[in-house]
């Protein structure tokens, strides 16, 4: 290997064809060239001699093109390995290929490829006021506070604070290696240990602002009158407990919040837009309560007032039918059959219902039925009459009074102006019904 001046270095290697310099004519360069974007180092070294088999594509054309046992076919060593220079470009040459180190890189003999170089360890002075850390193809400064990196990169050099504005507030700034420091701060600042101009919180000291905010700014400080919801207290706004207070949140229950509070409201009340206090809820207006009879709202609650016939449900918010019939006075001498908030008495025979319809009363068929006991005496009786007939007479199944015998009367009459029966003739036939 040869190594010029001018950082260009030189792989050489001899075969068993001779030196690897014949028909070779290296040029020195005075300093590095570029491939690319890249500064490359420049290596050669030699091919390898191997066996080579011709690939089929270069013998298509006659059979007669043959190869020589003693003949040896250069192969191109870029293309069979594209990697074979590492981080470097490889250039193919009559008898051997060229390695093109990329910037950073060097040709390693025990490697036979490119790798990097690691420049924290060659040159000591890298990164002064630093640290060098290496990376591939080349290094990094590490800069410790108060330092930056050189255009270069190649070094660690003083940050100007100074430079930056207010550094010091009004004060004066004088630049140090690595750091600064203030000859004097303006007032609302104080100067550090470390010779810094540092604002002063004005607000840590509770009579700055008794009974409203403190906001603190540079080099000064600002009272701000607190919000609702909150009292100023040296310098803070506290948050104020409402529900200590009497009357908050009647007929619910009072939570605090920060600046505020809220009220949870009980049964039969609901809560305003703000939630601050709890108003009655007319349950009246939601039309599902009281069936059948009368809903009254009344403070936090309803009331059912049911009509004739019905009664209040267990749970006071309807109204339920009566069975009238559970009460056994009803319907004497009948029959109760309970209907939708009444009842209705179905009387036995020989009864009706009464005026009011509560019970079944005897009718009267001796007064009413005029068809009854026809030819006899008719006698009521509880839910039914008798009949009475005359000597000679019985009672039919028409409840009429009926002659116990069938006569066929021939008769000759002869009337005089006084009435009397002048002849009479009568046969009777003994038929008895």
């Amino acid at each position: 290997m040869v190594e010029f001046s001018s950082g260009v270095s030189f792989a050489l290697f001899q075969t068993k064809h001779g030196p690897l310099s014949q028909g070779i004519r290296l040029k020195c360069l005075k300093r590095p060239f570029a491939l690319g974007p890249r500064e490359m180092v420049v290596i050669e070294k030699t091919s390898p001699p191997v066996p080579v088999e011709v690939a089929p594509e270069a013998s298509t054309s006659s059979a007669s093109q043959v190869i020589a046992p003693t003949q040896v076919t250069e192969i191109n060593e870029c293309t069979v390995n594209p990697d074979i220079c590492g981080a470097g470009h490889c250039i193919n040459l009559p008898v051997r290929y060229t390695c093109i180190c990329y910037d950073g890189h060097k040709f390693s003999e025990q490697q036979r490829k490119c790798v990097d170089i690691d420049e924290c360890a060659q040159a000591q002075h890298l990164c002064s006021q630093g640290r060098c850390e290496n990376t591939e193809g080349s290094f990094l400064c590490i800069c410790p506070a108060g330092f930056m990196a050189s255009e270069e990169g190649t070094n660690c050099i003083d940050v100007d604070e100074c430079l930056r504005p207010d550094v010091c507030g009004e004060g004066h700034c004088v630049n140090t290696v690595g750091a600064f420091r203030c000859e004097y701060c303006d007032s609302g600042y104080r100067m550090t240990p470390g010779g810094h101009c540092e604002d002063v919180d004005e607000c840590l000291t509770p009579s700055t602002c008794p009974d409203e905010q403190c906001v603190n700014s540079p080099g000064s400080y600002q009272c701000v009158p607190c919000t609702e919801g909150f009292r100023g207290w040296n310098g803070q706004c506290l948050d104020v407990d409402e529900c200590l207070e009497p009357d908050i949140c009647t007929n619910g229950t009072c939570s605090n919040l920060e600046g505020s509070y809220m009220c949870s409201c009980h049964k039969g009340y609901t809560p305003t837009p703000d939630h601050k206090h709890c108003k009655d809820v007319d349950e009246c207006q939601q039309g599902n309560l009281c069936i059948n009879g009368q809903c009254k709202n009344t403070e936090g609650s309803f009331r059912c007032t049911c009509g004739q016939g019905y009664q209040l449900s267990e749970t006071e918010d309807q109204c339920e039918d009566v069975d009238e019939c559970q009460h056994r006075h009803l319907c004497s001498n009948g029959q109760c059959r309970n209907t939708e908030g009444s009842f209705l008495c179905v009387c036995d025979q020989g009864y009706r219902a009464s005026a009011l319809g509560d019970h079944c009363e005897d009718i009267n068929e001796c007064l009413e039925d005029n068809s009854v006991c026809q030819g006899g005496d008719c006698i009521n009786t509880e839910g039914s009459y008798d009949c009475t007939c005359p000597d000679g007479f019985q009672l039919n199944d028409n409840k009429g009074c009926q002659g116990l015998y069938k006569v066929d009367i021939d008769l000759g009459l002869d009337l005089q102006a006084s009435g009397s029966l002048r002849h009479f003739a009568a046969q009777v036939e003994g038929n008895r019904f």
